[in-house]
């Protein structure tokens, strides 16, 4: 459910980012970006607060086993920072995507996914390191710790690396470019057809 609030808003970032930027309005496909992940944010502190305090019934939903009901409250914290994070990283993932930035997302997310998250998370569940709280919600932990990374990396991207003005130079190159194109192919389209006698 959380994950839902940021793939929606990535969808009308991305909309809104990319019409910005075809119109030529860098500030406003800038704009556009901070406003997504703004309205990112503020979906999910609504929603924090009602995982936190209705952990315990929401877990009990699943299952009437106490030592399970009282793993899930624990984990719920950590469930929390990494939907956070998650949430609000994919709308930064659809501003880039319009500014045509795409092909830096995989790279940041395999770094933090895989050569952060997923390895701090295995030293933190299968080793000694903190004791047992640290190792009992290790993967959690984690995993959180790489997706908040991701999360600054999308941030950094989005705010100090994209040159808007920039995309719309490129947004008008690739618009120039299909205009030329679908000119030559309406005007081979309308070329008489040879007849052979």
């Amino acid at each position: 459910m959380q994950y839902s609030f940021g793939a929606s808003l990535q969808t009308g970032v991305s909309t809104v980012v990319g019409n910005a930027l075809g119109r030529g309005q860098p500030a406003a496909a800038r704009r556009a970006s901070a406003v997504g992940l703004g309205l990112a944010i503020l979906s999910q502190a609504m929603i924090w607060p009602l995982y936190y305090f209705l952990r315990r019934p929401l877990a009990r939903l699943f299952t009437s086993d106490e030592a399970v009901v009282s793993l899930a409250e624990g984990l719920t914290p950590w469930v929390i920072v990494f939907c956070a994070f998650d949430s609000t990283q994919i709308t930064m993932v659809g501003a880039l995507t319009a500014a045509g930035k795409h092909k830096f997302a995989a790279p940041v997310q395999m770094l933090g996914f895989w050569v952060v998250g997923l390895p701090l998370a295995a030293v933190l569940a299968f080793t000694r390191v903190g004791g047992g709280y640290v190792q009992r919600y290790g993967v959690a932990i984690g995993m959180s710790i790489g997706i908040g990374c991701i999360w600054l990396g999308f941030l950094g991207l989005l705010f100090c690396f994209v040159d808007f003005d920039g995309c719309v130079v490129e947004a008008e190159a690739r618009l120039a470019a299909e205009r030329a194109e679908s000119d030559a192919a309406r005007a081979t389209a309308r070329e008489p057809e040879t007849i052979r006698s």
